[in-house]
């Protein structure tokens, strides 16, 4: 009977390259994990995600002659907390109203504001966070808003929007 004996710490010709590979496959997926970071299913779980997905699905449906809190009131619930909402259709319907939107703290919508969405100055805390939104790019369009988020569910919501002062 032939035993194949091979001294210990050396790896036969045809299991190195597999073990090599294997290795190697091992590594890569371990660094795209790290480069990528934590996966998140829900993009509405960090403030910054749910307030860039609001302004570009707000300012489009103004673009386009709709009022999102009246004609789209489900998608308006995923991003705006319940209370907010109650507190928005009370001023709508007070004997003053609003005299600008409530969002952009603005009685005009300018051209670059939907395709220039910053979100910055992100602090979150417990069940709430701030956040400074900025709209549009240019000295005369550019529009700071400072919002508080609180979050409901798994999701963060606006909560309170005010214009900001520019630095």
């Amino acid at each position: 009977m032939t035993h194949l004996l091979r001294k210990p710490g050396r790896i036969g010709s045809f299991t190195a390259p597999i073990l090599a590979g294997l290795i190697g496959v091992w590594i890569f997926s371990g660094q795209s994990r790290l480069m990528a970071g934590p996966s998140d299913p829900n993009p509405k779980t960090q403030p910054q995600a749910a307030l860039t997905e609001f302004y570009r699905w707000y300012l489009e449906s103004l673009a386009h002659h709709r009022d999102p809190l009246s004609d789209e009131p489900v998608k308006t619930g995923q991003y705006v907390s319940k209370k907010l909402i109650q507190q928005i259709h009370k001023l709508e319907n007070s004997p003053d109203g609003l005299d600008e939107d409530y969002f952009t703290k603005s009685q005009d919508i300018l051209e670059d504001w939907q395709a220039h969405i910053v979100v910055s100055e992100v602090q979150m805390k417990d069940k709430s966070a701030s956040a400074l939104v900025t709209l549009g790019v240019t000295k005369d369009s550019m529009h700071r808003l400072k919002l508080n988020l609180v979050l409901e569910g798994a999701s963060w919501k606006i909560s309170k929007v005010r214009e900001s002062v520019a630095p």
